[in-house]
Formats: C-alpha cells, sequence, structure tokens
C-alpha cells in the first residue's frame, strides 16, 4: 500500500512539474478575451504600440525585440523600444516589454523633432 502512495505522489510531480515549465514569450494583446469588447476575435486594423509578457528566466532582449518587430512589420511600422511594466501580464510570465509602433521613416506625416516645417 505505502509503494501504491509513493507512485501516485510521484506521477502527481512529475505532471505538476512539466505544466510549470517556464512560458515562452507572446504578444499580449489588452481585453483579448473579453468577448463585451467590439474587437474580440478580430485583428487590430492599426497597431500603435505592442506589448510582449515574458519570463526572463527564458528569453533573451534579442528574441523579444524580434516579436516585437514582427508584430509592428505586420501593419507597416516600424519598433521601438518604450519601456517594461511589472505584473501587467501572467504570473508565469510577469515582464512586459513595451514597443512602441512607429511609422516608416519615410512614410511619417510628421517631421521629426528639429526638423523643419514643408512649406
Amino acid at each position: 500500500m505505502r509503494l501504491r502512495g509513493l507512485l501516485f505522489l510521484a506521477a502527481a510531480l512529475a505532471l505538476t512539474a512539466e505544466g510549470c515549465a517556464w512560458p515562452e514569450p507572446y504578444v499580449y494583446r489588452y481585453q483579448e478575451f473579453d468577448r463585451a469588447q467590439p474587437t474580440f476575435n478580430k485583428e487590430p486594423t492599426d497597431l500603435k504600440s505592442v506589448g510582449i509578457c515574458y519570463n526572463k528566466k527564458n528569453a533573451t532582449p534579442e528574441r523579444i525585440a524580434e516579436m516585437a518587430k514582427a508584430e509592428c512589420a505586420k501593419y507597416g511600422r516600424v519598433a521601438r523600444y518604450s519601456h517594461q511594466r511589472r505584473l501587467e501580464c501572467p504570473l508565469t510570465t510577469p515582464m512586459e516589454a513595451v514597443y512602441l509602433c512607429d511609422a516608416q521613416q519615410g512614410l511619417s506625416q510628421w517631421p521629426l523633432s528639429g526638423s523643419p516645417l514643408p512649406r
């Protein structure tokens, strides 16, 4: 009987440990699963910023930057790092890197700071 209990405990621990592996970084979409939102289950038509949720135990800055770059590129924009936030994402991926999706340099409607306005 004692052996059966130990085998059950070992199996339970193995299954629990498998479920606790660090998740891969992912694009965070605020209220993505809120069915009351009009944007539920729809791709955005434009993107001003993108958040990447990650855990620093299994993510590199390069990988996070590439994910942001790819997401902004879907909308013809370029990613620019803005800031980090903690605990906006689930506890297994507690960090969020926020990138602004800027218009591409040649396509911007607004001049860069210090640039003269067109006449």
